[in-house]
């Protein structure tokens, strides 16, 4: 009796230990934060997340946060030349330290060529944008674990 009980107990964290590692990828709204198997980006929506064999959608002006393909994607200001534009972009998270963020952000210019800016924010406040003259210093800071894709950048 005793061994089918330890055998029962052990099939049961088994799946609970599975079903959590299926759901990491999440959505974040104002109503709150919806976790799914799978989550898409969508031909007429946003987004689209499968959980429990169910789909929901979302809008691009809904999402605050969502993560995809064990990357953090946030609604952030838009910052051009320092400056705020009033708009809204989605930035990846690469590295968190002392409550600040270590965002990038990549869009094309009027050549089609990909530009990747990287920012640090402390939750929608942008505290410095990452440029030749700091890198180094910031690279200490996040532990020296951000630029190696970037460094050559500079």
């Amino acid at each position: 009796m005793k061994q089918l009980i330890i055998i029962a107990a052990i099939v049961f964290s088994t799946s609970v230990i599975f079903a959590q590692k299926t759901a990491n990828e999440y959505v974040t709204t104002k109503e709150g934060t919806v976790f799914y198997e799978n989550l898409n980006f969508g031909v007429f929506c946003f987004l689209n997340g499968i959980r429990n064999g169910e789909k929901t959608t979302y809008e691009k002006a809904d999402v605050l946060e969502y993560k995809k393909d064990d990357q953090v994607y946030t609604r952030l200001p838009e910052i051009v030349n320092n400056e705020y534009t009033g708009e809204t972009v989605f930035m990846k998270a690469i590295s968190y330290r002392c409550g600040l963020i270590l965002y990038e952000y990549s869009s094309y210019d009027v050549n089609g060529n990909i530009c990747t800016d990287l920012y640090v924010f402390n939750k929608d406040k942008l505290i410095v944008d990452v440029n030749q003259k700091n890198y180094l210093t910031l690279f200490s800071f996040f532990s020296g674990e951000l630029f190696t894709n970037t460094a050559n950048a500079f």
